[in-house]
Parts: C-alpha cells; sequence; structure tokens
C-alpha cells in the first residue's frame, strides 16, 4: 500500500513539474517556426510587419490553427504528441492559454516547417 501512494504522489509530483516547465517555456520564450508571437505595443496597434489573427483551434501543446488552411507551430517547444503521456495536459494548457485569442503574428524567413509536411 506504502508503494503505491508513492507512485501517485511521483506521477502527481511529475505531471506538475511538466505543466511548470511547458507553461515557463511559452512565458520565457517560446518561439513560432512561421511567425513570432509580439509582445502588445502601447497604443494597442501592431507594429508594421505584424498582422493580427484569431486562435481558431488548438492541434496539441506546441502547435494551433488560426485558420482551416494554416497551421502554426511554437518554436523551442516540444509538447507530447497524441498517443504519448500527458498529451491532454499539454493540450489543455495551450487551450487555456490562446484559444479563441488574438495573437500578433509577424512573417519571419521560415514560412514553412521543419517536419517536412509544409
Amino acid at each position: 500500500m506504502i508503494k503505491l501512494i508513492c507512485m501517485t504522489y511521483t506521477k502527481k509530483r511529475n505531471i506538475i513539474v511538466t505543466a511548470m516547465i511547458f507553461l515557463a517555456g511559452i512565458l520565457a520564450g517560446g518561439r513560432l517556426i512561421a511567425p513570432k508571437i509580439l509582445p502588445q505595443v502601447s497604443d494597442g496597434s501592431a507594429p508594421n510587419d505584424a498582422e493580427v489573427y484569431t486562435v481558431t483551434s488548438v492541434i496539441d501543446g506546441d502547435t494551433f490553427h488560426i485558420s482551416e488552411a494554416i497551421r502554426v507551430r511554437l518554436m523551442g517547444i516540444n509538447s507530447p504528441d497524441k498517443g504519448e503521456c500527458y498529451y491532454q495536459q499539454a493540450k489543455q494548457a495551450l487551450q487555456e492559454l490562446i484559444e479563441g485569442k488574438q495573437v500578433k503574428l509577424k512573417k519571419t524567413l521560415l514560412t514553412k516547417t521543419i517536419m517536412g509536411a509544409g
């Protein structure tokens, strides 16, 4: 019985640590492969080369859609893929942060995914 309680505690601790690392990565420097998320400009307008988009859906903990055809992947964040441990927790965390909200994106030289699909 004691061994079962320790395993449960360890599992809970691992979930909390994973979530904290994931959120810290997003807040401290997560970048996008295609565009970059830019900080809010003081007057509320987007910088010259940035555009405002609404996040339509979250695919997983590091990828989201801004339209049906445009998928954006966070650079520097490697969250679990579907079927892997903590996939749902990572997806839910990103949904709570950005789904249905407006983001400012800036195109960079990397306009297609490095993962090979683009």
